[in-house]
């Protein structure tokens, strides 16, 4: 590759890998993913993880570097959303359960 083609493939990089940052650091201070796209996340992360194996097929570094650390903070975002579902769908299912049982309580208090 030429000087050129590497430098805009470093540009295009950092550009990519700093633009995952947010999304993250909002989730940190957050301490929540509400409003993060799960979908949109995988997607980004599969397109990563393709352009990865492009930059090892092609021998290209830069190539390389990013997009295994852009695929990494995509995957990070994306298994957070997963954690945050599968606790809310639990946290869902024991209230249910718990109102649940406080009508039954009454019914047999009742009785």
């Amino acid at each position: 590759m030429t000087l050129v083609e590497n430098l805009f493939c470093y540009i295009a990089g950092s550009t990519l890998a700093i633009s995952a940052l947010p999304q993250i650091i909002m989730i940190i201070k957050a301490k929540s993913v509400k409003g993060v796209s799960l979908f949109t996340n995988i997607l980004l992360a599969v397109g990563n993880y393709c352009y990865l194996v492009f930059g090892i097929l092609t021998t290209n570094i830069p190539m390389i570097i990013f997009d295994s650390i852009c695929g990494v903070l995509f995957t990070v975002v994306s298994i957070l959303k997963v954690i945050d579902n599968f606790k809310t769908k639990r946290s869902e299912n024991a209230s249910q359960i718990a109102s649940t049982s406080v009508k039954t309580d009454d019914v047999v208090n009742k009785e």
